[in-house]
């Protein structure tokens, strides 16, 4: 409760649309507001609770240009400190921080720790020098953990789960957003017409009408409003340049404020570009990098409002500089009130990002924090593939570009084309010479991996194929079969490529579609897979079975990893308690849960009454959806078939009708095994050969199976409803330990990212993390715990960083579960070798040697 009141004062839609239509809300009702959205988000609590915050937090205020002093300075006050020189958040609050940081910016509660510490120049003297030293690259900053400060040092940290579209921090996207908002608003527009209801939803959720085109008349404003502010600044300080006219209070920058006036009917001087940086305007003088010019901007407003907290114009101006950028903040950063993948997906596909996410350069920065940027040892940036080869090859140019731009390698302008090998800054080795400008830890290195994307399937056209998830199949292959190219064609790409991935929504498409296409590329010389499964699942038998079926149909092996896995970690006490009593799934989903769960819970054994209880739903569903009850083991030894690829299976299927023979499964193994010999495409081949072998073995459940796939949508996907304990807790937890059994059989590590798995599962703190059940600090006791590493998932979106990771992680190990800092610090560095050891590089290339000093 530390932060609250504080952290809806830039929340209000309303007063933002009296200020858009040139009325400056009044202080009352905007405290009303505040108290009103704080309210909402525990209706378990009666109203004198929050209205004594609100008296307490904003009692004082008498108009709304004072809100941006009073509430930067108090949370400053509370949550940050100096300590080894550097900014820095309390160790002891730093959980709280991170909970924060979704409802507004950082980088402001920074600046204004800095404004009333009052270290930096007085006015008139330009800020920036001094900001670029004490910021450094990113606002994301932690707290002072000298267990983790001194991993970092010895070895740095290793990334194995960063999407790199999705990673730029909210406080270099909106100088951006405000440097152009047309060409936000035409990223906006596309990104609703390729997405027209999950965008329309996220902007219903921010503001009721809200669209594409109320942002570009918002970001316009708000890029008048800070140039306004730049006159009032100039003026006040006598800085700077004034664009020829004084500032003229409240009634100028409500012209400049209103939604519905253009660029041109502005009645100022609009020289230099509206598009130029207000710190540039204002203090002049060479470029910085854009949190630099934002931090000097906020620097100049705050330290105005400290030295005259009267100061209507620049209290209103900078006010609604917060509002319209809190707007912003819930179009990229992923709310605390808003669960689930389907919440999270709606930020990737708004646009909000894709401008700037174009340029690497300075995403390889912000990532490091600040220079000589030693903060990462590993970095696996994932990508999605493009449609073409060219389209593929230019993305991973321009990912190559931007890192090596960012090392300041001399090898930057020859490895534009990705012609001949790869520079050695790229794969952990020196570049010689002069080296890489000291930029970035000696044996840093960079690979990638390509992240195949999950997509709804189209009745239609399966049922006219007769295969399920047919048109995400086609793609697969034909993305596989791109990368597959780019792999045997170009020496970077195969020194760089050193992993694939099946990222997006699960609830989308299973894992069994991506089964052909990662063995393709496996062939081609790409030897590493990872799949994000168990991430967000329909009911917990949904997630579970899923990673149990990443495991069988993608082959995954020692090596090789799996993303999120929440469905094996959460409690199942607590999934019971924060999902429905019953739940809504297709009659096809329900079979398969049935049947998963019948023969592992046969195979632990013990669990007679559950048995008898999935053998009912087992015989009702699969009359069903087959028109005769089958059984659970023959339902099962269907389910093995399904790595097969039903392509190849149908083209088998079409041979034998025009030879006149029936398809059994004798005569489709047959069959199979004839094409496979006489085919000269050796991928065609592979895939053949195992469907022989795979259908000699399968008996009567090929026809299942055919079935299966040929099956009438409306049939498969018809709604059933189900009880969410449809089995014991101890067999939700067995099956949890079961499949994690399997895990550590096959070698796989998991890959956690605790402030993703927060905002999009079924937690409400940080210490609910199934993560600290994986390490057996608390119960159900896990027999299996497997092998963990940590990644940041996408930065920009949940703001945070590896860093901030790992530093919530020991926050909650210390205050929650009572380690010492030398244990926490233990089990940190244990996490962090994990990922050393689990890293996707070539083969060959072994462990590196960290710093020791």
């Amino acid at each position: 409760m530390a932060a609250l009141i504080y952290r809806r004062a830039f929340s209000d839609s309303y007063g933002l649309t009296l200020l858009g239509s040139g009325e400056v809300p009044s202080i009352s009702e905007t405290r009303r507001r505040i108290f009103l959205a704080e309210r909402r988000t525990d209706i378990g609590r009666p109203d004198h609770f929050y209205k004594g915050y609100l008296q307490h937090r904003l009692g004082d205020a008498r108009d709304v240009s004072e809100l941006p002093w009073i509430v930067l300075r108090s949370l400053a006050g509370r949550y940050l400190e100096r300590r080894d020189g550097l900014v820095a958040v309390r160790y002891e609050l730093f959980g709280e921080w991170h909970e924060l940081l979704p409802f507004l910016s950082p980088l402001a509660v920074i600046i204004a720790f800095l404004v009333e510490e009052d270290r930096g120049p007085g006015p008139g003297v330009d800020p920036r020098p001094f900001l670029a030293s004490e910021i450094g690259d990113t606002a994301l900053i932690g707290a002072v953990d000298p267990g983790l400060e001194d991993i970092v040092r010895r070895k740095g940290l290793n990334e194995l789960h960063m999407h790199l579209n999705g990673s730029t921090e909210l406080d270099v996207l909106w100088p951006d957003a405000c440097a152009a908002p047309v060409a936000v608003y035409a990223e906006l527009k596309d990104a609703e017409r390729k997405s027209p209801e999950p965008t329309a939803e996220l902007y219903e959720q921010l503001e009721p009408g809200l669209t594409p085109y109320g942002i570009y008349r918002r970001l316009r404003a708000a890029r008048r409003v800070r140039r306004h502010l730049v006159m009032e600044l100039a003026s006040d300080l006598e800085v700077g340049r004034a664009d020829g006219r004084p500032a003229t209070g409240l009634a100028a920058l409500s012209e400049a404020a209103e939604f519905g006036r253009s660029d041109m009917d502005w009645p100022y001087p609009r020289w230099p570009a509206l598009s130029l940086h207000p710190a540039r305007v204002l203090f002049r003088g060479r470029a910085y990098r854009p949190i630099v010019e934002e931090a000097g901007f906020l620097y100049a407003c705050l330290s105005a409002l400290k030295r005259d907290p009267g100061h209507r114009a620049i209290g209103t101006g900078l006010y609604f500089n917060l509002l319209v950028l809190t707007q912003l903040a819930r179009l990229a950063v992923q709310q605390v009130d808003e669960s689930g993948f389907d919440q999270f997906q709606k930020y990737t596909l708004l646009g909000t990002r894709e401008r700037i996410e174009r340029r690497y350069g300075d995403r390889f920065r912000q990532l490091n924090v600040r220079e000589p940027f030693q903060t990462l040892s590993h970095l696996e940036g994932r990508f999605a593939p493009k449609a073409s080869a060219a389209g593929t090859c230019a993305l991973i140019t321009d990912i190559v570009k931007g890192y090596l731009e960012f090392r300041r390698c001399p090898h930057a302008k020859e490895a534009r084309r990705l012609e001949g090998p790869p520079p050695p800054c790229l794969t952990g080795h020196s570049c010689g010479g002069e080296g890489c400008g000291g930029i970035g830890r000696p044996e840093a290195e960079l690979f990638l991996v390509a992240h195949f994307i999950k997509r709804l399937p189209s009745a239609r056209n399966d049922y006219a194929r007769r295969f399920r998830d047919s048109d995400l199949r086609a793609t697969l292959d034909e993305q596989a079969r791109i990368l597959c190219a780019l792999v045997k064609g170009n020496a970077t790409v195969r020194a760089l490529l050193q992993g694939v991935d099946g990222a997006s929504n699960e609830l989308h498409a299973p894992p069994e579609p991506f089964a052909p296409a990662f063995r393709l590329v496996r062939r081609a010389g790409i030897p590493r897979a990872t799949f994000h499964v168990g991430e967000d699942f329909r009911h917990l038998l949904s997630g579970i079975r899923a990673v149990a079926e990443a495991l069988a149909f993608l082959d995954l092996q020692s090596g090789d990893r799996i993303g999120h896995a929440t469905a094996l970690g959460i409690d199942p006490a607590l999934w019971l308690d924060r999902t429905a009593p019953r739940a809504v799934l297709s009659r096809l989903e329900a079979l398969d849960n049935a049947v998963f769960a019948h023969r592992a819970l046969a195979a632990i054994g013990g669990f007679a009454g559950d048995l008898l209880r999935l053998e009912s739903l087992i015989a009702v569903h699969s009359d069903a959806l087959y028109d005769a009850e089958r059984s659970p083991d023959l339902l099962h030894r269907a389910w093995e078939l399904r790595r097969l690829d039903p392509l190849a299976v149908r083209a088998v299927e079409r041979s034998l009708q025009e030879g006149g023979r029936p398809a059994t499964a004798t005569t489709v193994a047959e069959e199979a095994r004839f094409m496979a010999s006489t085919t000269i495409d050796e991928t065609r081949a592979a895939e053949l050969r195992l469907v022989a072998d795979t259908v000699a073995r399968s008996g009567s459940a090929y026809e299942l199976f055919s079935q299966r796939h040929a099956l009438d949508p409306a049939r498969a996907m018809d709604p059933v409803d189900i009880d969410a304990a449809v089995i014991s807790l101890e067999a939700f937890a067995a099956l949890q330990d079961h499949v994690l059994g399997l895990v550590n059989n096959r070698g796989v590590a998991l890959e956690t990212l605790p402030t993703s798995n927060l905002r999009i599962s079924f937690y409400d703190e940080m210490a609910e993390h199934h993560l600290y059940r994986w390490l057996g600090l608390v119960g159900p006791v896990i027999v299996n715990r497997p092998t963990i590493c940590v990644g940041s998932d996408d930065p920009g979106i949940f703001a945070t960083n590896l860093r901030n990771e790992y530093a919530v992680i020991g926050s909650v190990l210390r205050h929650r579960f009572k380690l010492t800092s030398a244990e926490a610090t233990r089990t940190l560095e244990k996490l962090n070798d994990n990922g050393r050891v689990h890293r996707f590089v070539p083969p060959g290339v072994g462990f590196k040697r960290p710093r020791d000093t």
